[in-house]
């Protein structure tokens, strides 16, 4: 899971950590079906923030015996799986932000099966919308590229080379947003 809310400062702060708890009980409870479990989230960060604030949110759940893995992804950037062959995917199918509506318009379930060795890297908008002084975007494709050229890293390197190469990317550009970067690889 990775999720990221609007807005800065101690209301963003109460609202996210509502939002984990909540998520916590709900996934304590057991036998996750994920459209359920975004409902009941979009009902508490509306009911919270009353839609002056939002969760951008990924959720996925994966079987190791069979490598199958679904997810959700509600408005958060993109998460990318590259594979050992040099191809990757893009996990976008979800619903919008959380809490923007009261209901949700629409919600897509997502589903991949991964292999072996496969590597999942999910990261918030601080990562791919920085800007250099040239107001250029550090970009998705600028991820993917690092991801594929550090391929057999151990996770821990391939996430040092990324922050790496994003401050000096960003040069004496101020940080935009906060980031925060996870990757995991399958086996």
């Amino acid at each position: 899971a990775m999720a990221d809310v609007s807005g800065k400062g101690m209301p963003a702060a109460f609202l996210m950590s509502n939002f984990q708890a909540h998520l916590h009980a709900l996934i304590e409870g057991g036998g996750l079906n994920l459209k359920v479990l975004v409902r009941s989230l979009n009902d508490r960060v509306f009911n919270s923030a009353r839609g002056e604030r939002f969760i951008t949110f990924f959720f996925a759940l994966q079987n190791p015996a069979t490598g199958h893995m679904e997810y959700v992804n509600c408005g958060h950037n993109p998460p990318i799986i590259c594979r050992e062959d040099g191809s990757s995917e893009i996990l976008e199918l979800g619903s919008i932000g959380l809490g923007m509506f009261e209901e949700l318009p629409m919600i897509n379930r997502g589903e991949v099966d991964l292999k072996p060795n496969d590597i999942l890297v999910c990261y918030t908008d601080g990562l791919v919308e920085q800007e250099n002084v040239n107001k250029v975007e550090f970009g998705l494709d600028k991820l993917e590229e690092l991801i594929l050229g550090k391929f057999n890293s151990k996770m821990e390197d391939l996430n040092e080379t990324i922050m790496s190469e994003l401050e000096k990317f960003r040069g004496q550009t101020p940080r935009a947003d906060d980031t925060a970067l996870l990757s995991c690889r399958f086996f």
